[in-house]
């Protein structure tokens, strides 16, 4: 699905990405958000992880997934970030031990600075239907205790199942570990965001 992010406040160098015989229509973000909505859609995933997606305008151009009852976790920082979607008729944030979570806040802070890799693009180049929408939906930062914590380009959000009826069933929590490695002649440092990211789980899960 990388051909298809980052969503539509970035992504300039998307051209590069097909061959001359595509139309330029087609790498848009108008585009290419038609194509993940349906993608997304048919796989009807319990958990979804996205990579290189733009803060500035998460909320609106994923508004569909909000609309099929997902729910969101957003790394904090950084240009090009993860991002946790959940059921949550499945599924219920919970810090390490398994407890739930607390309500999150009425409107989680998104940083729209850029990180080392470079200054964000400033055009927008129409995005998806759901941007003349007001959107209520909001990613949770991953600033949210146990439940939502982050580490280098890695998000990690916690989670038990839920019941039919929509209480927890008693499971240990389940860690999803959305890490953007990074690419490059960087392999020490991508081993380095397994490990620390797996060693965070290690360290939450042994002081529940």
């Amino acid at each position: 699905l990388n051909v298809l992010l980052p969503n539509s406040h970035d992504g300039w160098w998307i051209y590069k990405y097909y061959p001359p015989s595509v139309a330029a229509a087609e790498t848009t973000w108008s585009a290419r958000s038609r194509l993940l909505e349906e993608l997304l859609l048919i796989a009807d995933a319990d958990i979804i992880c996205l990579q290189e997606c733009c803060a500035a305008s998460f909320e609106s151009d994923f508004s569909f997934l909000q609309r099929a009852g997902y729910a969101a976790s957003l790394l904090g920082k950084g240009r090009m970030r993860p991002a946790t979607l959940w059921k949550t008729s499945r599924f219920a944030l919970c810090d390490a031990a398994g407890a739930p979570a607390p309500p999150p806040p009425e409107t989680p802070p998104h940083e729209t600075t850029t990180d080392a890799e470079g200054p964000a693009a400033a055009g927008h180049d129409g995005g998806g239907a759901a941007d003349a929408e007001e959107c209520e939906w909001a990613a949770l930062p991953a600033t949210r205790g146990a439940a939502v914590t982050q580490g280098d380009r890695t998000l990690i959000t916690t989670l038990h199942l839920l019941g039919e009826d929509g209480s927890p069933r008693g499971t240990p929590p389940l860690f999803v570990v959305n890490c953007h490695l990074t690419a490059g002649q960087e392999a020490r440092r991508r081993l380095s965001q397994v490990h620390d990211a797996l060693d965070r789980v290690r360290k939450q899960r042994a002081k529940a």
